[in-house]
């Protein structure tokens, strides 16, 4: 399952870039710099939400 959610997210990000749904940042240095960064936010929330939380 955890398997599905990444790609679905990985897809819904492309599919909206590929359709103009969200625009490049004008203060990204390069198209290549702004996609990566979209690829390592997408990688830390998926990690980041699959991560135990600690006992209160």
């Amino acid at each position: 399952m955890a398997c599905y959610v990444f790609i679905g997210a990985l897809e819904i990000v492309i599919t909206s870039l590929v359709l103009d749904l969200i625009k490049i940042e004008e203060k990204a240095p390069s198209e290549s710099e702004y996609y990566l960064k979209v690829a390592r936010t997408v990688v830390d929330i998926f990690l980041h939400g699959l991560a135990r939380r600690s006992a209160r």
